[in-house]
């Protein structure tokens, strides 16, 4: 079975890449003879013509995230694989794709400047307002959430710590030695990409390398991370020096705990100092070349989770998981709307958009490289969504969470080729750990162009930074209460309201697409309008669902997460509105 779905799904996108990509191509006029942005524009810092692999690179690492992986696990543990997979399948075809193709081209088209800009020009200048506002407290939440999760990541292995660090130097060396002392892309290619895979190796068999990432001087918390339970703590101290004068399993977990949230706390704010750097510097130097050299890890993956995904049945791996649970999940989630809302990049995200329509366009060398960097990356992104899907098979339920999920799976998958589990796990997680950091230092960037857009360029690249990443600490540091009255941070309390905000982005980049489609290029957009009108009405049901659950039914009212929910509701709804009326408009 598991190798007839992803057999099913490679056909279904290579047709689509094909015939629908195509089809898209021919809207779009796309042509090599015209000048791009990064030509025309090219000013070294983001503006930079980019080798189509490069950029492919950089592009599908920073869409990915986690959510490819996290999304469909989440979302077939509650409903089942079978209609997870049929839309991670369709809607990264026909939905995601084009949102994403879309985005881009439009974006390329209007100074490689985002969606917005495309919104000012064809719907308005209320709409641009609107669309920014909309993504700027979007991508402020995404920074917050990324920074916190890469920062637990590498407190709790800080091997994955050290391998993120020399991802970091090797990237600049690599665009030193790419962009200004001219070497070949493929030697350095060559050579710098077995040395990083070698040296993610290293950190994991050598800890004492890695401890040096720990901040700890406790080499014992660090290192044993098979003790879960009594049993594992006795085991271990009776083979352990460091172990021995601890007294007990509850004071293993406290000092283990305490110990994390002190590296976590140091992680943190050395990551704001690289995502800043990540936003202002050229992104020849530091962004790209890491998104790029990151992207082989990846690519490696779903190598690993393909053969994994044609070889499981045959190996003796089987399907646990339901094809069909329910129409309603446990929690009370109707399949409609939350599937399409939990899947997100598995199928369709407004965060591509803005990383098409931020980063990408600045970077496109040639216009014919939209189609493999702007469809192409989205259907890569559909089978890593299939590949997580068959993780969670092979499991038969969800393993304490979907990155856990996904990385246990996996283990399972790089066994059929002789990689230990234990070793195949922690590739697993290396491979989600990559996905959140280049995420991350996208979306900072990407945060600070949206900026400069809602004030006209007028604001400079350091202090748009600067309010990203202020606000973004706001929601880390911030404290609020859960309608119990527990005391979380505001980034917690507002992260539900996220999957339905970033795709209602979704839906409104697909709209201002396609008043863009309908009213500068004189082609059809039902192509687009009906994807948008599915996602717009899918996005406005669940953030109803949410405000009802929040402040009508709810026994405590939660008012920061209901009225948000309001708020975003009724900027999208203001823009639906302005762009009709833009559609009914009779142009020269």
């Amino acid at each position: 079975m598991l190798l007839g779905l992803f057999a099913a799904a490679v056909v279904v996108f290579v047709i689509a890449y094909y015939t629908y990509g195509k089809f898209m191509a021919g809207i779009y006029g796309l042509s090599d003879d015209k000048k791009t942005p990064a030509e025309a524009m090219f000013d070294g810092v983001d503006y930079c013509p980019a080798h189509p692999a490069v950029l492919l690179g950089h592009h599908f690492s920073s869409i990915a995230g986690a959510g490819p992986i996290t999304g469909p696990i989440a979302a077939a543990n509650m409903f089942g694989w079978l209609p997870t997979y049929l839309w991670c399948v369709i809607g990264s075809a026909f939905l995601g794709g084009p949102h994403d193709m879309g985005a881009l081209v439009a974006s390329m088209r209007h100074e490689g400047k985002s969606v917005g800009e495309v919104v000012d020009r064809w719907i308005g200048r209320r709409g641009k307002v609107l669309f920014l506002l909309f993504t700027i407290l979007t991508i402020i939440l995404v920074v917050a959430v990324f920074l916190q999760l890469s920062a637990n990541s590498f407190a709790i292995d800080p091997a994955v710590a050290f391998s993120a660090t020399l991802y970091v130097l090797m990237a600049v060396v690599f665009g030193i030695l790419i962009y200004r002392l001219n070497f070949p892309l493929w030697l350095m290619t060559v050579i710098m990409v077995p040395v990083i895979i070698y040296a993610c190796w290293f950190g994991n068999e050598h800890k004492e390398i890695s401890h040096l990432f720990s901040f700890s001087g406790n080499p014992a918390l660090e290192f044993h991370t098979g003790v879960t339970d009594e049993a594992t703590f006795q085991t271990a101290k009776a083979t352990d020096e460091v172990l021995k004068d601890v007294e007990s399993f509850e004071a293993y977990t406290a000092a283990k705990k305490a110990l994390n949230t002190r590296n976590m706390e140091i992680w943190r704010y050395l990551l704001v100092g690289y995502i800043i750097l990540a936003s202002i510097l050229p992104v020849w130097l530091l962004l790209q070349p890491r998104d790029y050299l990151a992207s082989y890890f990846l690519y490696f993956a779903v190598i690993i989770g393909g053969i994994g995904m044609v070889m499981g049945s045959s190996s003796g791996l089987e399907v646990k998981l339901p094809a069909f649970k329910s129409f309603m999940a446990g929690n009370g989630d109707w399949l409609w709307p939350m599937l399409f809302i939990t899947v997100a990049c598995g199928a369709l995200s407004g965060f591509h958009a803005l990383v098409g329509s931020g980063t990408t366009s600045k970077q496109i060398r040639k216009e014919k490289d939209s189609l493999p960097v702007g469809y192409g990356a989205m259907l890569l992104e559909g089978v890593v969504a299939v590949i997580a899907i068959g993780t969670i098979m092979v499991s038969g339920s969800m393993l304490g969470d979907p990155m856990n999920t996904y990385a246990t799976g996996f283990g399972q998958f790089g066994m059929i080729i002789g990689i230990d589990p234990v070793v195949g796990k922690s590739l697993g997680l290396l491979a989600i750990n990559s996905f959140l950091l280049t995420s991350l230092d996208t979306a900072t960037r990407l945060g600070r162009y949206l900026i400069q857009e809602l004030f006209d360029m007028k604001v400079d690249r350091y202090s748009a930074t600067a309010v990203v990443v202020v606000a973004a600490m706001a929601l880390l540091l911030i404290p609020t209460t859960d309608p119990s009255g527990k005391a979380i941070p505001a980034w917690s309390a507002l992260w539900p309201m996220f999957g339905s905000a970033n795709q209602l982005v979704g839906a409104l980049v697909l709209l201002g697409v396609a008043v863009w489609v309908k009213r500068a290029l004189k082609k059809r957009n039902d192509w687009l309008m009906y994807p948008m009108w599915f996602m717009l009405v899918t996005t406005c049901a669940a953030l109803g669902f949410m405000i009802k659950n929040t402040l009508v039914s709810a026994a405590t009212p939660n008012y920061l997460l209901g009225g948000l929910s309001v708020v975003l509701l009724v900027l999208a709804l203001l823009m639906v509105q302005q762009a009709f009326s833009a559609l009914s408009k009779k142009d020269a």
